[in-house]
């Protein structure tokens, strides 16, 4: 009975649930060989403060730990008579108590390996993994177990390369070393690969300021395939796609003039399947001279067997909804007659001028965006009562123009506004005679820059601006920090 043990048992709350389960595969209990004549035995356990926890009698040459908290305890067996008087004792042993930690899998980063092909390794995101945790695909007739990469207890990589006779839906399967496991139902698909293949681009260069499109041809361009544009540095382009079908592949771009220079093109296909053949094209400068219109190759619905399709010419703009808050912050003479404004609204469109297609050929208007914004702020009067304030309802419209440079893949770009309106303001001032309202309608002027961060169909802005009321006696000045938030169409 010397030497040490490595006891596991659940937490309390599983303990009742899992106790058959579990404890086939681990041990509950101390256990010891029997002493001839003994009339009984006494074990004691002690903690790691030297306390003695247990002490009892017992008839069986075993003793149920279950209920001990995880921890590192000592124990030993007295030999008891006949007469119940003690005989000799055993050394102290030390052993420790556990708590099981099951395994859990959250996210894998593919669900497919395809046989015959190098699928390369597949990231799982969890909880409760160890460094001996194994990973099996597993099914019906088959337990596969695959190379296992491990990271953190909460990340690692597992790979495995396939044959056609392993073709089928399996759970994807952790087991830890304590051997408890974990299952992802349908986890991963063994299939045949699906290698897209690019034959032709309708184009291989386009304009930047102006929408347009490319058209891919190829094999397997259907449901799953994603294009791919990178320049030779690596770094990707943002564009919307449409699969249209099996062979066709339609990319749409809206170039900054940031994005002036080469790139080339590949397919993807259900995350794993990647096309040999990458075509390159070149995004360029429209030529202000050039009278032509440029002309875009799109596909329309197919009728019957064949596709149709039309060329037409122009670019679509796109709309930009937001609100925005905003501080505002008067200057001046103002800024002692009223407090900041914590709480401005404002509602906000904007439309890109490269959507009217007379003025697609100049690259200078492709860049700007026509916006208009609503919105509403209130001031307290610094030295007024709580029922005192001063409010402000504005509209103004103007252009904002977007600079040739960007930053982090041309997601986060700024832009220079300038706008021009009418401000409504109402101010409540209480004097002797009472609580008297005035109000007044005003032109207003504004400018500022704006950093605006764009993915998919979401944008966000931060903003800093100036503002000018110009009243008869005395012109507001104020200075504007805002976010703004929206969807584009």
């Amino acid at each position: 009975m010397s030497g040490k043990k490595r006891i596991i048992i659940l937490p309390v709350l599983l303990a009742l649930i899992l106790t058959t389960d579990i404890f086939a595969q681990t041990d509950r209990f101390i256990r010891w060989q029997p002493v001839y004549g003994a009339g009984g035995y006494i074990i004691e356990i002690k903690d790691t403060n030297g306390r003695v926890i247990v002490e009892k009698e017992v008839f069986s040459t075993l003793y149920d730990i279950s209920r001990l908290n995880p921890g590192k305890y000592l124990y030993r067996i007295t030999t008891l008579n006949k007469l119940k008087q003690r005989g000799k004792s055993t050394s102290w042993t030390g052993f420790t108590i556990e708590k099981a930690t099951i395994p859990e899998i959250r996210n894998v980063s593919r669900r497919l390996l395809a046989w015959s092909y190098d699928n390369g390794a597949i990231k799982v995101t969890g909880s409760g993994f160890d460094s001996k945790i194994k990973i099996f695909l597993r099914n019906a007739a088959e337990n596969i177990e695959t190379d296992v990469k491990f990271f953190s207890s909460t990340e690692l990589e597992f790979e495995y390369n396939p044959r056609s006779d392993e073709e089928g839906i399996y759970d994807l399967v952790a087991v830890n070393d304590a051997g408890f496991e974990t299952v992802l139902k349908n986890g991963i698909e063994i299939k045949a690969p699906e290698i897209p293949v690019i034959e032709s681009l309708s184009s291989e260069k386009i304009l930047h300021s102006v929408r347009s499109e490319i058209l891919v041809r190829g094999q397997k361009l259907g449901s799953g395939a994603v294009p791919v544009i990178e320049d030779y540095n690596g770094n990707k382009l943002q564009v919307k796609y449409r699969n249209v079908s099996d062979t066709e592949l339609l990319i749409i771009f809206d170039p900054l003039p940031a994005d002036k220079g080469k790139y080339r093109i590949y397919i993807i296909r259900d995350k794993l399947f990647i096309s040999e053949r990458k075509i390159s094209f070149e995004i360029d400068s429209p030529d202000p001279d050039d009278k032509v219109a440029v002309v875009k190759e799109t596909v329309t619905e197919k009728k019957g067997k064949d596709s149709v399709k039309e060329k037409f010419s122009g670019s679509e703009g796109e709309i930009y909804l937001g609100i925005s808050w905003e501080y505002n912050l008067p200057l001046g003479i103002w800024a002692d007659k009223l407090s900041p404004s914590p709480a401005g609204l404002h509602i906000y469109f904007s439309y890109q001028l490269k959507g009217f297609s007379f003025l697609n050929s100049v690259p200078f208007f492709g860049s700007l965006d026509f916006e208009a914004k609503g919105g509403y702020s209130q001031f307290d009067l610094s030295s007024g009562t709580s029922d005192e304030y001063y409010r402000i309802i504005d509209a103004v419209a103007g252009l904002n123009w977007t600079l040739p440079f960007s930053f982090f893949s041309k997601r986060l770009y700024p832009l220079i506004g300038i706008n021009a309106g009418i401000a409504h303001s109402t101010v409540s001032v209480y004097n002797y005679t009472g609580t008297n309202v005035y109000s007044s309608l005003d032109p207003i002027l504004s400018g500022g820059l704006t950093f605006r961060y764009r993915k998919g169909s979401f944008f966000a802005d931060a903003s800093c601006a100036w503002q000018r009321i110009f009243y008869v006696s005395s012109p507001m000045d104020i200075s504007e920090i805002s976010l703004r938030a929206g969807i584009i169409f």
